[in-house]
């Protein structure tokens, strides 16, 4: 048996113990029977106004007989593809002209990279750490969210391409093939691949490299260009060492080569690794919000949160997945966390019903303001305002004592989402009007004292849960379908419970 978090016209924070409610316009006192309060109160109207114990509810829901939740969609991250040699589709192509590639035909050329990086390197059957840098750090892709828009959209025929991949067949020494691709503003990056000529006419995989934008922990200003290369020495191509390096925007070295890892042919694991007191998803987005400048600037004062927010959305994503023990396949929960809780809008709909009408490229605006909590060196929140014509606000609660068994600084309590909700209800005089309710959901991690102990790092979970209130403050939404999905522990799938 495990209980539901439910919250009334609030988004439930759990400070030092003690609930806390982030209050939307309308006070509700009690959450199960709330009494409708005679006038609403403003709209966040002061600091004083955002934080009210509230009650629990203590019925719980029976997740017994919960099952892994299959939404009988087949996802990128689901399908195996059937490879493609990239030098053979390329040869036709013209020299130094992008050219745009659908989604699946990428997918099928970076399966061939891999591919060919492994049969290079003599390894057969698992990959180990040599294919994990291949995939999940150089060559990937998810097109629901980084190809289409809206992203994650389950119907196929509402998707719409908004963020075409290119590639470029160059002309020069060492055969390079480009790809360009990522969301706009978010993640934009270049894939290149080396080839070298042998003797025989053959072409083997020289190298193969990744260029983005990168916020640096500790500098202020613009992003870096960061590089992650992984080459093949020579003579023989028997050794392949991954380094990252970062750049200035003119492409001056911004500080040293760092080698993180090194591998052997013949051998999935590295025999060299410099990565062992790194968080093993990146988390530098995370670390960001906490440096001084962020940290303190921020404190009950509102300003704006420039292109790093996207990074700050990865790491906070990757961080969920640390907490779930899900590193290596968390692909359904960052599905749920960018669709229901930390998207935004990369170009302006002209009209919001429909997506095939944009005006020209535009960027949501989001700020950013630190909320005063009980015991800031224990308990951190930070509170999102996302959005132009779909305003949002977005409270991100982090804690100290769930970050200790990742190993980090900070663990993610709590996500929780407000969103003002146009609709028709009655007044307490049973008249019908139109007025503004809300929309609240919340990702909460639950936990036992044995995984805070550490005896057992598998005793967390995480629920999603939904509530719709009325413009007066009453629940429209019954207790029974508040709880919508949960994660367990190691477990790739959501479960739910209908």
């Amino acid at each position: 048996m495990r209980k539901a978090l439910v919250f009334g016209a609030a988004v439930l924070l759990l400070l030092g113990g003690v609930s806390y409610a982030v209050m939307g316009p309308f006070e509700v006192a009690s959450l199960t029977h709330p009494t409708l309060p005679e006038s609403s109160s403003s709209y966040r109207e002061s600091p004083q106004d955002i934080m009210h114990p509230i009650q629990q509810d203590v019925n719980p829901q029976d997740t017994q007989n919960a099952q892994p939740y299959d939404d009988g969609i087949t996802w990128s991250w689901e399908e195996k593809v059937a490879p493609i040699d990239v030098l053979e589709y390329v040869k036709d192509l013209p020299y130094n002209e992008w050219v745009e590639i659908d989604e699946k035909t990428t997918r099928q050329l970076f399966e061939g990279v891999v591919q060919k990086a492994l049969k290079q390197m003599q390894i057969e059957g698992n990959g180990g750490e040599f294919e994990e840098v291949l995939r999940q750090k150089l060559l990937y892709f998810t097109p629901e969210f980084e190809y289409y828009y809206p992203p994650y959209e389950e119907d196929f025929s509402k998707r719409i391409v908004r963020f075409p991949v290119k590639i470029m067949r160059k002309d020069d020494s060492d055969n390079t093939i480009v790809f360009q691709l990522g969301r706009a503003e978010d993640d934009e990056r270049e894939i290149e691949l080396y080839f070298k000529t042998l003797d025989d006419g053959n072409q083997i995989l020289r190298g193969i490299a990744l260029y983005r934008d990168r916020y640096v922990v500790g500098e202020i200003g613009p992003p870096k260009k960061e590089s992650l290369f992984l080459a093949w020495k020579n003579p023989n191509f028997q050794e392949v060492c991954l380094s990252k390096r970062y750049f200035n925007s003119n492409w001056t070295n911004f500080g040293n080569r760092e080698e993180l890892l090194s591998f052997h042919q013949g051998n999935p694991a590295p025999v060299e690794d410099n990565t062992t007191s790194e968080p093993p998803l990146d988390l530098s987005g995370v670390d960001i919000l906490f440096e001084p400048a962020v940290f303190d600037t921020v404190y009950e004062n509102w300003e704006p949160y420039d292109a790093s927010y996207f990074q700050g959305l990865r790491s906070i994503i990757n961080l969920c997945k640390l907490q779930l023990g899900l590193i290596d396949n968390g692909q359904e929960l960052e599905k749920v966390l960018r669709r229901e809780f930390l998207e935004y809008v990369p170009w302006k709909p002209i009209d919001p019903n429909n997506f095939n009408a944009w005006e020209e490229p535009f960027i949501e605006l989001v700020s950013i303001r630190r909320e005063s909590t009980p015991e800031p060196d224990k308990t951190v929140v930070y509170h999102f305002d996302i959005g132009d014509m779909f305003a949002r606000d977005v409270y991100i609660t982090f804690t100290r004592e769930l970050g200790a068994n990742i190993p980090y600084d900070w663990g993610i309590k709590q996500i929780s989402f407000i969103q003002p909700v146009t609709m028709k209800y009655k007044d307490k005089d049973g008249v019908v009007k139109q007025g503004v309710g809300e929309l609240t959901k919340s990702f909460t991690f639950d936990y036992t004292q044995d995984y805070l102990t550490g005896r057992d790092p598998t005793e967390i979970v995480a629920d999603y849960e939904k509530v719709l209130l009325d413009p007066r403050g009453y629940m429209l939404t019954p207790l029974s379908e508040q709880l919508i999905a949960y994660f367990k522990y190691g477990e790739p799938s959501a479960h739910n419970i209908r």
